[in-house]
């Protein structure tokens, strides 16, 4: 689809992170090392608004 990227996001839900460019097991670690700040796989979708 367009206008959807993947992100990650923290328990807040705020983006944290892009998962552009990052590897499998990168992405795999970054999740497990932030496990308890809540950081999640997550989509990011660009409205006229800006990202929701």
């Amino acid at each position: 689809m367009k206008n959807i990227e993947i992100c990650i996001r923290d328990k807040t839900n705020r983006i944290v992170a892009w998962s552009g460019g990052y590897s499998d097991q990168e992405l795999a670690s970054l999740l497990a090392r932030h496990k308890a700040d809540g950081w999640h796989v997550s989509y990011a979708v660009y409205t006229q608004k800006g990202l929701c």
